[in-house]
């Protein structure tokens, strides 16, 4: 019994080291997995930064292409603006309309394929995303597959580990009830032979035959021992019996967890089988959108091509229309410098025309001044002298008609010398009023001489002055319009000069920028070379840790069937040591009853009985050293066999 419960443990100890194994095998497996998924979702966002990093430098590349038309656009619609001449204009202005209009057409087309590309790529980022779901799901479904055909080989073995720990139990309760039957057997056959034995005693002691006292005294102690020995044995059998019922338990709650599990997984798995079949379909559209695709964006690179080489003519021609137009300007500029050298000069002349002519006028004007006083003082002279004659002519008269008729009427005068005297004070008065009035009159004319004398001189100030300033206003605005001309021309040679400084620098930045993208597009191909060698490597490693998995689990499963072939060839030797057990028992059984037979004949013939052996299991041994030896073998040590026999002499 001790060596069955030694077996017991070994056995015990050895499952659960196979299970930690396996228990270990699934963290590794697990991590393996872990490290799969994140491989895998370190190689997603690598592709999604790369995505969007090359969708970011083709908006950035369209931005500038529309910035350099707009620009141009605008460069050339002010160029055309400042162009004077009416031909050039409705030349410029019929190109103007053209170029608009092919502008337009090729911002319109341009937007298309912007729009049209913002379309693919958000396509190419949902097939993206379905294709890393769809790879993610097939991993799922082959992990789910092989935990399902792992599952489904632990439950088969733990459904044969339960037949076999069943049929053992029964075996056990079976050997248990012998062993209750036959232990009430030999009480009833110890008590029938202790009666007997004490009735033989008594008549022993009767006859003192001491000799046959002392051989049944011995019997008896063994008999004892043997009852003994079986209690022992069905205890431990009972300790058994608990414990293999309690690992039967635990097993039969494993069994239904494993097929709870085993239903969760075949769930997940007919989802995961409607998924795969979405996917498999999503897939089929997503590769006939992929070939529309790659239609589509070899259409668009000949575009773009086509596209380049337009800009590149447009480049060549607008730089020679610019170098043409630059060499017409300076043409320009040149006669126009000629022409502001011969207005200089003329302004020039007609400013010392004008002094000229400034210095005589103001001389003219003094002279005529002169000679307006002069003559006007020359009639003033000349009217005060006619006034006064005609003053002294009319005092003359009065004093010549006065003596006349004094000396012709003296008596009148004398009586009518008051009288007289007072009409010649009305005369006088009236003729004083007369001369007063003649004299306000003569100089309200000579103010009025003056004031139209003065009238005229303002006029005739007036009339050169504006004629004066008419001419070096003239002369001004000629001159300002002729600078400003000259500062337009200057503007329009610079605004060429910038402009054709812009081509150059535009051209050189293109060919920057066309440098710095064959750059760039030679490190992103460099950086997907790199990744995808890493991917590479790290899809040996994986193919290689599966294959190191692979071979482990191979090995696991060679072990694990050399361990139940050995439990199993343990199971069938138990099964054989209860056999020979059995036989073991019937045949003490036998000999008991050949003995009471005897004893009773004995009694009957009263003969001294003689000992006798009886041989127990002898292949107990064996078994064990063929189990020690399979137990070393699968430990990898060379086993050393012992082979042992047992006798146990009843005396």
């Amino acid at each position: 019994m001790q060596i069955l419960k030694k077996k017991y443990e070994y056995e015990r100890q050895e499952l659960q080291t196979i299970i930690e194994q396996l228990r270990e095998d699934i963290v590794d497996l697990d991590k393996t997995k872990q490290l799969y998924i994140d491989v895998c979702q370190e190689k997603n966002s690598i592709e999604d930064n790369l995505r969007a990093k090359f969708e970011y430098e083709i908006k950035l590349k369209l931005e500038d292409l529309r910035r350099t038309f707009e620009r141009d656009y605008s460069d050339k619609i002010a160029q055309f603006k400042t162009q004077d001449q009416q031909a050039l204009k409705v030349k410029y202005d019929q190109d103007l309309e053209q170029q608009a209009k092919e502008m337009e057409r090729v911002k319109i087309n341009h937007e298309k394929t912007i729009n049209e590309l913002n379309i693919e790529l958000d396509r190419l980022r949902a097939n993206d995303d379905a294709k890393s779901r769809l790879s993610y799901v097939e991993k799922e479904f082959e992990q789910l597959k092989h935990d399902y055909s792992d599952l489904h080989s632990k439950q088969k073995e733990l459904l044969n580990n339960c037949k076999g720990l069943e049929d053992e139990n029964q075996n056990l309760l079976q050997t248990i009830e012998q062993l209750d039957q036959e232990k009430l057997q030999l009480k009833e056959s110890y008590d029938k032979m202790e009666t007997k034995l004490t009735n033989e005693l008594r008549e022993l002691q009767q006859t003192d035959q001491k000799p046959n006292l002392d051989d049944l005294q011995t019997r008896i102690r063994n008999y004892e021992n043997a009852v003994s020995q079986y209690e022992e044995y069905r205890l431990k059998l009972e300790t058994n019996l608990q414990k293999i019922t309690q690992q039967r338990d635990t097993n039969k709650m494993d069994l239904r967890l494993t097929k709870e599990m085993l239903a969760n997984k075949e769930n997940e798995f007919n989802q995961l089988k409607i998924r795969f079949d979405e996917t498999e379909q999503a897939l089929h559209r997503y590769k006939e959108r992929l070939a529309n695709n790659d239609t589509i964006s070899n259409d668009l690179k000949k575009q773009m091509e086509q596209y380049e080489q337009q800009i590149l003519e447009l480049n060549q021609a607008r730089i020679k229309d610019l170098k043409d137009k630059e060499a017409e300007y300076r043409e320009k500029l040149l006669s126009i410098q000629t022409e502001k050298n011969q207005f200089e000069q003329r302004l020039q002349e007609a400013n010392r025309a004008l002094s000229l002519a400034d210095s005589h006028l103001k001389q003219e004007i003094v002279k005529i001044k002169n000679s307006l006083e002069q003559e006007y003082n020359r009639r003033y002279e000349r009217d005060q002298k006619q006034h006064q004659q005609e003053l002294n002519q009319l005092q003359q008269q009065l004093t010549n008609e006065h003596e006349k008729h004094k000396m012709i009427t003296p008596v009148m005068q004398a009586n009518t010398s008051a009288q007289d005297i007072e009409e010649v004070k009305k005369m006088y008065r009236t003729e004083i009023d007369r001369l007063y009035r003649e004299n306000i009159e003569l100089n309200q004319n000579q103010a009025k001489l003056i004031d139209s004398h003065q009238k005229q001189m303002q006029i005739m100030k007036k009339d050169l002055d504006d004629g004066y300033n008419n001419v070096i206003s003239e002369f001004q605005h000629e001159q300002t319009r002729l600078q400003t001309r000259c500062e337009q021309l200057k503007q329009q040679l610079q605004d060429a000069e910038e402009i054709n400084e812009q081509l150059k620098k535009t051209h050189l930045d293109d060919m920057t920028k066309m440098k710095e993208k064959y750059t760039v597009e030679r490190d992103h191909k460099n950086r997907q070379e790199n990744l995808q060698n890493r991917l590479d490597h790290l899809v040996k490693l994986l193919e290689q840790s599966n294959e190191t998995l692979a071979q482990e689990r191979a090995l696991h499963t060679k072990q694990e069937n050399e361990y139940q072939e050995t439990i199993s060839s343990l199971q069938k030797k138990i099964a054989d040591m209860i056999k020979q057990h059995t036989k073991a028992m019937d045949e003490i059984k036998r000999e008991l009853h050949q003995e009471r037979l005897s004893t009773q004949e004995r009694l009957t013939t009263r003969v001294i009985s003689v000992p006798e052996y009886v041989q127990t299991d002898l292949s107990f041994n064996d078994i064990k050293s063929d189990y020690m030896a399979t137990v070393e073998k699968l430990r990898g040590n060379n086993p050393i066999l012992k082979k042992n026999s047992a006798i146990v002499q009843w005396e």
